[in-house]
């Protein structure tokens, strides 16, 4: 790796992130010129290297992984021992920039949360990028893309069109509401953004253990052989359980049906993407407004006099909201009643981490 040139040249990060929305993040700053270095997990590294095929030309690289990643040097280190809490404290010492897509608060019980490393290095710029923001109620859950797809009932493109076989996709799902006791694969052949526009191949459920929303993860592989043969596999990470389905060419949509969606997919497009995000407004918005309510009944001791009446108001504005048409204003109630259970959700948050703390040894942290 040449030496860095750019307007971020003289700029050093830590960079804790993995997967898509962190690296993809740190990668902008990196092609300015800053200086990376990226942790990863000894053994595996970030999780994107096993997501192959596709692989670099020649390579057994993961594609995925390197469009993310360049211009960065990566180095391995466990920061749940202490030894590498010890060295990960040196990097940063020597940084100015930390970027992380860990789960809210996660990152405390290393000694390597904001208000530690703030008050250890009070220039460190501090950077979290989470699914559901810092303090508002869903903040302790991760975001996935296709979390909010399968609670709306849009359809996400994995295999596109005229796409070469035999290939392989992977993604990962998990849970949108509490003690799920399996997760639902529906696969689709289309062009639109709709469930109901496209056509049903196959349908199956794997079962999982019951976890509170967001916690059980479910990786599913799309794989078309040379012979056009798909095979969908789901796997239950936490117990290897797998459940499997096979797709042959003949159930799928004929030449014709396939220019037919095309034409529509075209003149229905404008009206798709409406209906797509009002969709994806109202699921953010009963997810807020879930986790608003189930927040009231389970930690009333952080309330305020007269607060719980004024989150409530709110969530019967979005309630209201979610009845009608107009996206644009739901998102500005699910803004609002994010913005007003704000502090009720740092009390409830920062009581956790003292909590989280007060179980450490101060060698741990």
């Amino acid at each position: 790796m040449t030496a860095p040139t750019g307007p971020l040249k003289d700029v050093k990060i830590f960079d804790l992130t993995r997967v898509l929305a962190g690296p993809t993040c740190v990668q902008m700053l990196a092609d300015l010129g800053a200086d990376v270095i990226k942790i990863e997990k000894p053994g595996s590294g970030d999780d994107t290297r096993g997501f192959a095929p596709p692989f670099m030309p020649g390579t057994k690289e993961s594609a995925y992984f390197v469009g993310v990643n360049r211009n960065k040097r990566s180095v391995t280190l466990d920061i749940a021992k202490p030894e590498g809490q010890e060295i990960a404290l040196r990097l940063i010492a020597q940084s100015d920039i930390l970027v992380e897509n860990f789960k809210v608060g996660a990152l405390a019980k290393y000694g390597l949360g904001y208000e530690q490393l703030g008050e250890r290095f009070p220039g460190l710029i501090y950077c979290s990028i989470t699914g559901f923001g810092q303090t508002g109620p869903y903040a302790q859950r991760p975001g996935y893309d296709s979390l909010i797809q399968a609670m709306g009932g849009v359809m996400s493109r994995l295999i596109d069109r005229n796409t070469t076989i035999p290939t392989s996709v992977k993604e990962m799902y998990t849970t949108a509401v509490d003690d799920q006791t399996a997760v639902d694969i529906h696969i689709l052949q289309g062009e639109r953004e709709l469930v109901q526009d496209c056509r049903s191949l196959a349908r199956f459920k794997i079962p999982i253990e019951p976890q509170p929303a967001g916690v059980p993860r479910v990786e599913v592989t799309f794989m078309i052989d040379a012979n056009g043969i798909l095979n969908v596999t789901a796997t239950d990470i936490r117990t290897g359980h797998e459940r499997s389905v096979e797709v042959k060419p003949s159930y799928g949509l004929t030449d014709e049906e396939i220019e037919r969606s095309l034409e529509e997919s075209i003149d229905f497009a404008e009206d798709d993407v409406t209906k797509r995000l009002l969709i994806e407004a109202r699921t953010e918005a009963h997810m807020v407004i879930h986790a608003s309510e189930k927040a009231l009944q389970q930690h009333s001791s952080f309330l305020l006099d007269g607060e719980e009446n004024l989150i409530l108001a709110v969530v019967g504005d979005l309630k209201k909201a979610c009845e009608g048409e107009d996206y644009n204003l739901i998102r500005d109630v699910t803004e609002k009643l994010s913005e007003t259970t704000t502090p009720f959700a740092q009390r409830i948050m920062d009581a956790s981490i003292q909590e989280a703390l007060g179980q450490k040894r101060l060698a741990e942290i």
